[in-house]
């Protein structure tokens, strides 16, 4: 091989590794910006897990704020429950021991009347201030926002929003026994086909059916946290309610600032157990 032969196939290999090293280049510049587009884009993600942290904290005091009233008001409630019991057996007594004063004794008939009669209208003062509490109580239950006390406030406010629902339900129970034993499974299974239906429940107790669900295109989430009750519907009203030990506490509005403040609590059970 000639000298000038060597050189022409020395300059083409050289030729050859500098496109490889420009290629290699570029595949470097290429990743570079990938890493930096993942980088910045992690980023904005820890930005929006703080923010949501820091909402979700704010919800969660708020809530336990509410729950604080309304344990209170619940305390309330038992106390003049109790001194009522307590003034009504004192006033009967004393009516009991005038009447017997009243027969034996007819020179203090007059005075034993009159005295009965003070009794008797402080009977029915007390009668009338236990009646306007317990209308205060049963007024937290009604109307478009309020607190529910009691499982059948619960459900029957539950049926009533099920009836009236167009576009939307969000529903969050316990168990699969809690929809079918207070009648909401039926209302659920009776909302038109165009209705997006959305459930979180503990699913381990009928897989075929949770299966008959999804496939009428309801979505199904597994949660069995099994202390709440969560109604949202057409993104109108919104029913929270924690149950332990056998009592109930909530609350529901219509209020958009309320929905907004519970949005984070109504959405965790269908992001913590989707299917």
């Amino acid at each position: 091989m000639s000298e000038g032969e060597e050189i022409s196939k020395l300059n083409s290999k050289i030729d050859t590794l500098l496109n490889k090293v420009e290629h290699f280049q570029k595949l470097i510049e290429s990743k570079d910006n990938q890493i930096a587009n993942l980088n910045e884009r992690n980023k904005e993600l820890s930005t929006k897990v703080i923010n949501t942290s820091n909402e979700r904290i704010e919800c969660e005091a708020k809530c336990t704020k509410l729950l604080e009233e309304l344990s209170a008001l619940k305390d309330e409630k038992f106390k003049v429950e109790k001194d009522f019991v307590l003034q009504k057996s004192e006033m009967e007594s004393k009516i009991k021991k005038l009447v017997e004063s009243k027969r034996k004794s007819a020179d203090s008939q007059m005075g034993a009347s009159m005295e009965l009669d003070k009794v008797v209208i402080d009977l029915e003062e007390a009668n009338k201030k236990l009646v306007e509490y317990e209308s205060k109580i049963l007024s937290l239950t009604r109307g478009k926002t309020g607190i529910i006390l009691n499982k059948d406030d619960l459900i029957r406010i539950m049926k009533e929003w099920l009836i009236s629902a167009r576009r939307s339900i969000r529903i969050v129970v316990p168990t699969l026994a809690d929809l079918e034993d207070n009648g909401l499974l039926e209302l659920l299974n009776a909302q038109n086909e165009s209705t997006s239906i959305n459930i979180a429940l503990d699913c381990a107790s009928n897989q075929e059916l949770i299966n008959e669900w999804k496939s009428k295109g309801w979505t199904v989430a597994d949660f069995n946290e099994r202390d709440l009750w969560i109604l949202n519907i057409d993104g109108g009203q919104i029913l929270i309610t924690v149950e332990s030990k056998n009592e109930v506490s909530g609350i529901f509005s219509d209020i958009p600032q309320f929905i907004e403040l519970f949005k984070t609590a109504m959405m965790q059970p269908f992001v913590k157990g989707r299917k």
